[in-house]
């Protein structure tokens, strides 16, 4: 349960604040996909290493995307959200993105407001509970959010601001549109070469997204063509099959649908809508499934075939095939060499077979966990250009090249060494043979480097440049919730590499953190260079990447770090405000950090 208590200020500004704040150190990071029905989540196993999804409830790695706010500001997420609402139904948000996408930026919970980056809170800070302990109770060090594509940018600032009010500072949460995850999930096996276009189909329970991606020299996706409909989803399907119950139970017990139509109870109208998406997603694999209706004692099961589901929901799926078309016809004409599907409603066979003329379907995992898992795989490389130039940024991973799809100029000098190492372990086992012996096993791996990780003061204090040797002796290690030290320093705005270069009172305490560990400066570096608001710079020699946050109402800097992934060194200014980019630089330079 989370708990959030109601802001009793003006009545025309009733807020809900997030009482809990987390702490950010940790060198992994955690992909959140908040959908319209369900909410999808993916980290990287310590013990595996791959991406995978986080089991978000007992059963299941989905968790429903409802919220509900009880009388006293208490919010919980999930079924347990359900479950509260049958007493009380006011006190729910049944379909919280829906919403959002619809333009709203608050909720109506009884007679008050919720804003929408509260109640999103809230599904995050779940996920962020269910996904902690896998990693030994360490909070993530960076939050990636997916958002479709066709969200503006005060949407997109909806998802970013939800996790800042869980401690979260702006430089490390990442935005992915939904497509581009999506993209980069399917390209890790299904490989896309340069200049060459995929779709990415994504039917959810409320929502149909369309996009088209190109892939360019460098292995970046960019979007060139992207629609979707807010009113077409699987709950259309849904309210289809519905009818045709209602239909059959006019025919065989009209008591129980006067029954249903009149005295059903909130508990019983889900019991039948969930009822009927489990048939629906059974026909996939199976030729009939049962429906249950049962509702003021009496009770009833009618039978559905696959044949009878593609007649009921025949309209949406020509709909969606036409979106489709249209989406493909605008970006251009160039052929897509797949039509990536995700969602839970494009496993529908119907689905399958109305979007084969348009190109090449391609399924892989879950449906419903792929946007989650791409996300990941999305965040930690490159960045994405959109169409519209959005002003948040989208990542991709670079697509991979089978090797019977590389030219020469395509493979790289260790790639040649690897495959030339193969091939002399395949003549050795050739060889082997010809001499009548028996098998040879030749097994080649390639070790990634060790991270770089302090794991004392002392270790911190060794790596801080020596331009900063005088601030030393007034470091102390702080508590950031990590496996990773994290050192605290003291500093003087009056030092010679801070002298002239700040504005404010210069008796305050102002100070420098500093962390090392290379797998997090690596994502930091990577996430710094896709920031709108961010400048950033590196040198030819050097791999440090700089982050000086650019104040938008040209005051200030206030934001400035640096992190190299060679070293591991981190370092993040608090409360020192400096009079400009340059003079931000300038430290940075004095330093030794840059």
């Amino acid at each position: 349960m989370i708990v959030i208590g109601w802001d009793r200020g003006t009545p025309g500004d009733r807020r809900i604040a997030l009482k809990a704040r987390f702490r950010v150190g940790s060198s992994w990071v955690l992909a959140i996909d908040f959908g319209t029905s369900n909410t999808a989540a993916a980290h990287v196993n310590d013990l595996t290493g791959r991406v995978e999804a986080v089991p978000l409830t007992h059963t299941s790695e989905l968790m429903t995307s409802s919220v509900y706010v009880g009388g006293q500001g208490h919010v919980t997420v999930g079924d347990v959200a359900l479950n509260q609402s049958v007493v009380d139904p006011s006190g729910l948000v049944r379909e919280p993105k829906r919403m959002l996408s619809a333009g709203q930026s608050a909720f109506q919970v009884r007679d008050s407001e919720i804003s929408a980056d509260v109640a999103l809170a809230g599904v995050y800070r779940v996920v962020l509970d269910r996904a902690v302990p896998h990693h030994q109770g360490n909070i993530p060090s960076g939050l990636i959010l997916t958002h479709p594509e066709g969200w503006s940018p005060s949407q997109v600032g909806v998802v970013r601001r939800a996790a800042e009010r869980l401690g979260f500072p702006a430089h490390r949460i990442r935005t992915v549109s939904e497509p581009v995850a999506a993209a980069c999930y399917y390209a890790q096996v299904d490989a896309v070469r340069a200049g060459e276009r995929v779709a990415v189909f994504d039917f959810g329970a409320g929502t149909l997204d369309v996009a088209v991606l190109e892939c360019d020299p460098a292995g970046v996706f960019q979007v060139v063509a992207a629609h979707g409909d807010n009113a077409l989803g699987g709950r259309n399907l849904d309210a289809a099959i519905r009818r045709w119950v209602e239909d059959e139970l006019g025919e065989r017990d009209q008591g129980l649908l006067a029954s249903l139509r009149q005295d059903a109870t909130l508990r019983d109208r889900w019991a039948l809508d969930d009822s009927i998406r489990k048939a629906k997603e059974l026909l996939s694999e199976s030729a009939t499934a049962s429906i249950d209706i049962h509702c003021s004692g009496r009770r009833a099961t009618v039978l559905l075939n696959r044949e009878q589901l593609e007649t009921l929901i025949d309209k949406e799926i020509e709909r969606a095939a036409a979106l489709t078309e249209s989406v493909l016809r605008s970006s251009g004409g160039t052929a897509v060499t797949a039509i990536y599907l995700t969602g839970g409603s494009s496993r529908i066979p119907l689905v399958h077979r109305r979007l084969q003329s348009l190109g090449r379907i391609a399924t892989l995992d879950d449906p419903k966990l792929v946007v989650a898992k791409g996300a990941h795989v999305a965040a930690v490389e490159v960045p994405v250009v959109s169409p519209s130039g959005s002003s948040l940024p989208h990542t991709a991973a670079p697509a991979p090249v089978l090797w019977a799809d590389r030219t020469t100029s395509q493979v790289s000098p260790a790639s040649r060494d690897r495959r030339r190492k193969l091939l002399w372990a395949a003549a050795l086992v050739a060889m082997t043979f010809a001499a009548g012996g028996g098998f040879v096993a030749y097994r080649y791996v390639t070790r990634p480097p060790a991270p770089i990780k302090a794991t004392s003061l002392n270790d911190v204090l060794a790596a801080i440049p020596p331009a900063l040797e005088g601030i030393k002796n007034g470091c102390r290690e702080v508590d950031e919730g990590s496996r990773t030290v994290t050192v605290e320093c003291g500093v003087d705005l009056k030092a010679p590499f801070l002298a002239g270069l700040t504005i404010g009172d210069p008796g305050r305490q102002a100070r420098l953190r500093f962390e090392v560990n290379s797998t997090t400066a690596k994502y930091l570096g990577s996430l710094w260079k896709t920031e709108p608001t961010v400048y950033w710079t590196g040198r030819p020699d050097k791999s440090v990447v700089v982050m000086v946050r650019k104040p938008t109402d040209g005051t200030r800097v206030s934001d400035t770090g640096s992190a190299n992934p060679d070293t591991g060194l981190i370092c993040e200014t608090h409360d020192i405000a400096f009079k400009d980019v340059p003079s931000a630089l300038e430290f940075l330079q004095r330093s030794g950090l840059l």
